[in-house]
C-alpha cells in the first residue's frame, strides 16, 4: 500500500510540473475504444449548454439448462431464458450552463429487478421506498470551479467508479457483465469531488450512504477514492478504493480495492482489415471484518472477495465489426457479494457457515456489428462454472411447474454450469 501511494504522489507531481495551461480533461485523445465508455463521437441531441440522451437495449437469451421457470441467476444484465426482453430503457439531460452541473437520467426495464430492487437499506424506518428512486439511473447537481484543469462538486445519485464496466451494456465490450462487474456497484448516493490537476489525471473522492444503497445501514458514511490516469491515447490506468459499514445486524466494515489497465495496441481507424485492437485487465480485492462478539456463529467465515477479468477486443472494417473474447474468475468465501440463486436468499442444498465458499469462472465470446455510432447488433456465447450448485437447471428455482404460488413440496434445481447464447440490439442517441 505504501509503495502504491508513493507511486500516485510521484505521478501527481510529474503531471503538475508538466501542466502548461488549462485544457479540457482527456480531450487530447480519442478514448471511445475503452471498455465501459460510450463509443459515440457525434451527438445529435447536443448544443453548447445541454445534451440529451436516449438509450434502449433488448435481448433474446437461450440457456442450454432450459429452466422451466425461465429464470437465470447470478447476472445483473441477463435474467430470463427463451424470451425477448426489453432490458433497459433510459433517457435524460445534462448541462454545464454557467458552470452549473445538472444531470438527470430516468431508466426502466428488466434490469431494475436485478440491480436497483436488491437494495435492502430502504427497510430502515419510514419515508423511504425503492419505488421513489428505482427509476433514477443518475441525478446530480453541483458546480464547476475553474481551478487547475477543473474542479467539480456535485451531490445526488452518481455513477460508481468502482469496476471497469458500465451500467449501460452498449458501453461494454460484452453484453453480459463480467463476474467482477456483476458483484461490484453501478451507482452510489452521496457527494462527489472531482479534481483534474492536469488534462491527463482525474482524482475523485466520494462520501456515500453505502455500497450501492439509497439509504444507510450505519451512522457512518462510506468513502470512495478513485484515480484515473491517461498518459497517452493508448494507455489508461484506474485505481479505486472503497471502505464503509454495510450491514444492519453487526458491526461490519467493508474494504474493497479495484484496479484496471487498458492498452490499445493497434489503431488504424480507416483500415478495412484490422482497424483497432485493445486489451483490458480488471482485478478486484475486498474483505469484510467483524468485531468479535457481534455474531453468534460457531466459526467466523472468511469474508473476502477476489476477482479478475481479462478481455481482448479486435475491431474490423473501419470499426464497423468487432469481436471480443473474455475470461474471468472470482472467489468469494462467505458469499457476502454473491447474488443468492433462490428467492429466499439461500443456497441449496444449504451449507454451513464454515464451508460457505463460492468460486466461479467464465468464458465469453461476443461479436458486434456497428453500422453506425447509434446502433449495435450483438451475438454472444457465455459459459459459466462454479464449485457449488448455483445456476438454474431444467426444473428451475420457483416451483414444480415454474409458476409462483404453486402448492406442494419443491426442491430447487441448481447446477454447477450454465451455457448461454444471446442476441441483442443496443440503440443510443
Amino acid at each position: 500500500m505504501r509503495l502504491r501511494l508513493l507511486f500516485i504522489v510521484y505521478i501527481f507531481s510529474l503531471e503538475l510540473l508538466s501542466a502548461q495551461s488549462k485544457k479540457e480533461p482527456f480531450a487530447f485523445g480519442d478514448f471511445t475504444w475503452l471498455n465501459g465508455v460510450n463509443r459515440q463521437k457525434n451527438f445529435l441531441l447536443k448544443n453548447e449548454t445541454i445534451q440529451g440522451m436516449i438509450y434502449f437495449d433488448t435481448y433474446y437469451n437461450f440457456s442450454f439448462n432450459q429452466p422451466d421457470d425461465h429464470v437465470l441467476v447470478g447476472s445483473t444484465g441477463v435474467a430470463r431464458h427463451n424470451e425477448i426482453v426489453p432490458n433497459h430503457l433510459s433517457f435524460g439531460l445534462s448541462t454545464n450552463y454557467k458552470n452549473i452541473i445538472a444531470r438527470f437520467y430516468y431508466h426502466t426495464g428488466q434490469i431494475l429487478t436485478q440491480v436497483n430492487d436488491a437494495d435492502s437499506s430502504k427497510s430502515r424506518g419510514w419515508n423511504e421506498s425503492i419505488s421513489n428512486l428505482r427509476n433514477i439511473r443518475e441525478a446530480a447537481a453541483g458546480y464547476h470551479f475553474d481551478k487547475w484543469n477543473g474542479l467539480n462538486i456535485e451531490m445526488g445519485i452518481l455513477t460508481s467508479p468502482i469496476g471497469q464496466e458500465s451500467f449501460l451494456s452498449q458501453e461494454n465490450w460484452n453484453y453480459q457483465h463480467a463476474f467482477v462487474a456483476d458483484f461490484t456497484p453501478y451507482y452510489f448516493t452521496g457527494i462527489r469531488c472531482q479534481i483534474y490537476p492536469t488534462e491527463k489525471l482525474e482524482i475523485d473522492y466520494q462520501l456515500v450512504n453505502g455500497w450501492q444503497t439509497y439509504a444507510k445501514y450505519h451512522e457512518g458514511f462510506g468513502q470512495v477514492l478513485s484515480i484515473n490516469y491517461r498518459p497517452t491515447q493508448n494507455w489508461v490506468f484506474d485505481a479505486d478504493i472503497y471502505w464503509g459499514h454495510d450491514n444492519k445486524e453487526i458491526n461490519l466494515r467493508r474494504f474493497h480495492h479495484d484496479h484496471s489497465i487498458q492498452f490499445q495496441y493497434i489503431n488504424k481507424e480507416n483500415k478495412k482489415g484490422i482497424s483497432k485492437a485493445a486489451i483490458s485487465i480488471n482485478n478486484h480485492y475486498g474483505n469484510q471484518t467483524i468485531r468479535p462478539g457481534f455474531i453468534s456463529i460457531p466459526e467466523t467465515p472468511n469474508y473476502m472477495f477476489i476477482g479478475t477479468n481479462v478481455a481482448n477486443r479486435i475491431w474490423f472494417n473501419k470499426n464497423t465489426w468487432a469481436a471480443t473474447i473474455r475470461g474471468g474468475y472470482i472467489s468469494n468465501p462467505g458469499r457476502y457479494l454473491v447474488m443468492p440463486p433462490l428467492p429466499s436468499g439461500e443456497f441449496y442444498p444449504k451449507t454451513t457457515w464454515d464451508h460457505a465458499d463460492f468460486k466461479a469462472w467464465e468464458t465469453a465470446i461476443c461479436v458486434d456489428w456497428m453500422p453506425n455510432e447509434n446502433i449495435t447488433f450483438r451475438a454472444e456465447w457465455c459459459s459459466r462454472f462454479s464449485n457449488t450448485p448455483y445456476y438454474a437447471g431444467v426444473n428451475g428455482t420457483t416451483s414444480s411447474d415454474g409458476w409462483q404460488g404453486t402448492p406442494g413440496s419443491f426442491i430447487p434445481d441448481l447446477r454447477k454450469q450454465q451455457h448461454n447464447i444471446l442476441f441483442a440490439i443496443n440503440f443510443r442517441l
